[in-house]
């Protein structure tokens, strides 16, 4: 706890309050249940993003886009809202959340089989597998729209690699899966693509109000987002 730091947990943020064209607060429900409103000299808005718009996202269950709302309330610019990355492979099953499965494991050499447990990248980019991501998200959608199932899926196959390597390699991703029963060394995974990253957002148009992380606009690519570029912004 530091000396001129308050934390007030339980409480959510409504809107932003703003006085003579500049922001000077913001609204909230206190953990009772009570609207109030607390005063500020700058605001800074790190409120997550927006995949729980989505039916399957990578994104926590709080990531439910209110900060851009306030924002745009507020009279703010948010643009390049069409740019959302779908992550191509992210665990599927109707009773598990759309857990992220790493590019690493492609970058390992895991396979990707359509439902008639066929490799089909190489029809789609010279890379196969280790194409960009928005490759493979199209590559995979396309697939689950020609296939004659009524519930169409796609696997990440990593039964051909080694077994010692990959529990090593992706001790979290094995743990997980196996809380669902798939042995990922020896079972195929069920994968669709989910709604992972906007490359949009709320630009910092206004005085005293700042943004971090998912719910600003970032810089630099915005139609093909390359991993491990969040803390960036």
């Amino acid at each position: 706890t530091l000396k001129n730091i308050s934390v007030c947990e339980f409480e959510f943020s409504t809107d932003l309050r703003m006085k003579e064209g500049r922001v000077s607060g913001i609204y909230l429900i206190s953990d009772k249940g009570e609207h109030q409103q607390m005063a500020a000299s700058a605001v800074l808005l790190a409120t997550g993003g927006l995949g729980q718009l989505y039916r399957n996202t990578t994104n926590p269950a709080v990531a439910t886009g209110d900060g851009l709302a306030m924002a745009f309330r507020t009279g703010a610019e948010v643009s390049d809202m069409e740019f959302i990355q779908f992550h191509p492979t992210a665990l599927y099953l109707k009773t598990a959340p759309r857990f992220l499965l790493s590019e690493a494991l492609r970058g390992e050499g895991a396979y990707l089989r359509n439902i008639e447990l066929t490799r089909f990248m190489t029809k789609y980019h010279p890379m196969g597998e280790l194409a960009p991501r928005d490759v493979v998200a199209r590559a995979i959608v396309h697939e689950l729209e020609v296939s004659k199932s009524k519930d169409p899926i796609v696997y990440l196959d990593l039964t051909h690699l080694n077994e010692k390597h990959v529990k090593t390699r992706f001790p979290r991703i094995y743990a997980t899966c196996m809380q669902y029963n798939i042995d990922i060394t020896m079972d195929l995974i069920p994968i669709r693509p989910a709604a992972h990253y906007s490359m949009g957002g709320v630009r910092t148009d206004l005085e005293a109000r700042h943004a971090a992380g998912a719910v600003c606009r970032g810089r630099g690519r915005r139609h093909r987002r390359p991993r491990s570029q969040s803390l960036s912004q």
